[in-house]
Parts: C-alpha cells; structure tokens; sequence
C-alpha cells in the first residue's frame, strides 16, 4: 500500500506571527527578528545547535546570547510552529480513518519534533521525520533515501506532498510520486482522485 508522505511548514502549519512570539519570549523587535531568522534556518534545519543558530541571529541583532536563552527560544519556536490548520488535520484524519499509511517529512530544527510529538493531532499520522534530527535536509536524496528505508516500501509507492517545487524534484529524482500543496481544498481533491480518500 502506499504511504502518503506531507510536509510539515507551509502544507499543515503556517503560523502567523511565529517571530512575534519568539521575539516576546526574547525581548527584540520582531520586524527586526524575522530578517535574521530565516538568513540563518538552513543549518538549523540541518541539526545546528540551539546556541548556533541563535548566535548567529543574535550577532545580526546586536543582541546577546547564552546557552539557555537559546534553549528557551529553540522550545519557543517549535511551539509557534507546532499546531495545524483544522483543515489540514482533517485531511490527516481522514487518511487515518480509510487505513492509508501517513508520515510526515520536515526540514525543521531538532526541537519540532518534540513538540509535534506533544501536539493533540499527532495520533492521526504514522512516522514523523524532521531534518535537524536526521542531518540532512530536502532536497537532498539522502534524505530521501533514509525516509524510504525506514519505512519499508519501495520508492514508487511513496506519495509525497510539499509546497514547494524543489524538494518535489528532489522526491522525483529518487522515483517518489508527488503533488505541490496550493490548498488544502486542492490535496484533498488530489488524494481523493488517487483513491486515497473517498470525499
């Protein structure tokens, strides 16, 4: 049977005013945070440290940093993330409900998959794989390659949903099958056209 693989950021979660609720745990400007925020996420993502990643945003703030503030903001910021559309958790129930076989795959730091782990709608989804925690990150086919060994089934038997068009190429070049998020409304209609849902 085949597994149907989502993204995590920008397909389920899209969180507005993350930066502000970590700028208010910190105490900074969150205009000024978002810039540095996302100049330096793609070590993060990859398995940096909390005192890495947050250095180097603090250096572009002119802000200082230690180990435990960073830990603070690591949890905060994975917390922002965390929670997902209503729509978004029923297209994962659903899927629960008709037996298809889900995981999630996100570039995300280490400190998200805690708190996913946490999160009331994570029982409607198998394996959940986060980036930081494998140290590799999409595109990269050893991402890909690691995913497809831990769940068992071969490449074209894994359906793989991301909102953007790079890491689908990535999930193509290894012979997974894909679909680009636009819309909840549009996943869904594109699951039920594959027969993994029925409405």
């Amino acid at each position: 049977m085949s597994v149907v693989v989502l993204d995590f950021g920008g397909v389920l979660s899209e969180p507005e005013g993350k930066e502000a609720v970590v700028a208010a745990v910190w105490g900074v400007d969150p205009v000024a945070l978002e810039g540095p925020y996302w100049r330096h996420r793609q070590p993060y993502d990859e398995g940096c440290s909390n005192l890495a990643y947050w250095s180097a945003v603090a250096d572009d703030l002119g802000e200082p940093m230690d180990e435990e503030l960073a830990n603070r903001l690591g949890r905060a910021d994975a917390k922002a993330w965390a929670p997902i559309r209503p729509e978004a958790e029923a297209i994962l129930r659903d899927l629960a409900e008709a037996g298809v076989p889900t995981a999630l795959l996100s570039n995300a730091p280490v400190d998200l998959l805690a708190a996913l782990e946490a999160m009331p709608w994570r029982r409607h989804v198998g394996e959940v794989f986060v980036s930081g925690v494998l140290g590799e990150s999409k595109p990269d086919p050893a991402i890909f390659a690691l995913v497809e060994k831990a769940l068992g089934v071969p490449a074209d038997q894994i359906v793989f949903v991301d909102d953007r068009q790079v890491n689908l190429d990535g999930a193509e070049a290894v012979g997974w099958r894909t679909h680009l998020w636009t819309s909840d409304a549009a996943t869904r209609a594109f699951l039920v056209e594959g027969g993994w849902l029925t409405r």
